[in-house]
């Protein structure tokens, strides 16, 4: 007991040490004050989670966000816009590319490398309709330092091979005399469109943000992968992944003047951002493949009513929709109660109600709607219950 109470004495001693220490430290920093070509903009302190925010622009235009506390969980990452236009894919292709080799080093696959090598807690790298993410965390300093060199490197200076893009885009073998199409993200990709779920998913988010990036699908559609061409990849990368394209983000106890020293970044095409969202359909009828586990196959029809919600103004007006979204929808909600419990359908659609996703949208949505009906029943849905 005793031995307890003195580990718990050195605890809180050294972590009292710890916060007053981070606390002279922070108190260093000023607004307007700048340090290795990173001006701090703002800086806001939030004693509710032990965080100081420290918010930074470089000359070169790329933004930076370090959340400061005693975390020893250090994380990064960088994110780069880059919008959909088309099916092809190709900001999911170049995210694999990116990943395979860089001009510091020009090895197969560093990412999978560190993955095993390093003393890392994560390390990911994923492509959504807007944007691209390359995070990472460890809590190891060495292994941090190590692992944003490696980063920096395949984001800034990937060496974007034909080769690569041939393995992991796409390309046409000849399979006893037939041609067929090869590819990682086209294998992938047939994968994921092949289940009912996921078309559902993409065919609602063409219909209801037409001209948008969201209309597309930013994985890439199967039809679609070979239309892309290894140049205009090449070009892409050029235009997107720049320095006044990027933003940086790191969190925990971390070294902080030493990162902003590495990130050293170039500049960059001022890419605009935004789009106007025009009005979805009224009502749209789509096919796709059936879902091989339904209970009833004569009962395969899937409808949803979509609604595009005003862009909000702050983070409180997320959580009043989420909150609304919840009693709608939660098993007592009346219309989970209407839908479900009445016995018109055995389940709510994948992503019904006002997700979580939509924090990161640019246009947010409200979805509900149903799977396993008949044909016949949509439009009772529609109407007595809608």
């Amino acid at each position: 007991m005793v031995s307890l109470q003195i580990a718990v004495a050195v605890t809180i001693i050294a972590s009292a040490m710890f916060l007053h220490f981070r606390s002279k430290q922070d108190a260093a920093y000023k607004v307007n004050q700048t340090i290795y070509d990173w001006k701090i903009e703002r800086i806001t302190n939030v004693p509710d989670l032990d965080i100081t925010a420290i918010c930074l622009t470089h000359k070169s235009g790329a933004r930076y966000l370090h959340l400061n506390n005693t975390d020893t969980n250090k994380f990064f990452s960088v994110t780069f816009r880059t919008p959909c236009s088309d099916d092809s894919g190709l900001p999911h292709i170049l995210e694999h590319l990116v990943l395979c080799g860089s001009k510091k080093y020009p090895v197969r696959d560093p990412f999978f490398s560190m993955i095993k090598r390093s003393l890392n807690t994560f390390m990911n790298a994923w492509t959504a309709a807007e944007h691209t993410s390359y995070p990472f965390s460890t809590q190891n300093d060495v292994d941090f330092f190590n692992l944003l060199d490696i980063y920096l490197d395949a984001t800034f200076h990937p060496l974007l091979r034909e080769s690569d893009f041939m393995q992991e885009g796409w390309r046409v073998e000849s399979i006893n005399g037939t041609n067929e199409i090869k590819g990682v993200v086209y294998n992938e990709m047939k994968g994921v469109m092949g289940n009912a779920n996921s078309f559902f998913n993409y065919a609602i988010n063409r219909h209801l943000f037409p001209n948008t990036p969201y209309a597309y699908n930013n994985g890439g559609d199967p039809p679609s992968v070979p239309k892309l061409s290894y140049q205009t990849l090449l070009e892409y990368h050029k235009k997107h992944y720049s320095a006044k394209n990027a933003f940086f983000y790191t969190y925990g106890n971390i070294n902080f003047e030493k990162v902003l020293e590495t990130l050293q970044v170039q500049g960059g095409e001022d890419l605009s951002w935004g789009w106007d969202v025009k009005l979805p359909e009224n009502r749209v009828h789509v096919q796709g493949p059936p879902d091989s586990i339904a209970l009833d196959p004569e009962k395969q029809t899937r409808m949803v009513v979509g609604i595009l919600v005003p862009k909000l103004a702050s983070y409180y007006d997320y959580l009043v929709y989420g909150v609304c979204s919840r009693l709608l929808l939660d098993t007592s909600g009346p219309l989970y109660q209407a839908l479900i419990e009445s016995g018109l359908a055995p389940s709510l659609v994948p992503g019904s109600g006002f997700e979580e996703m939509d924090l990161i949208r640019y246009q947010p949505s409200f979805i509900v709607g149903v799977s396993g009906i008949a044909e016949n029943d949509v439009e009772k849905v529609w109407y007595d219950v809608l």
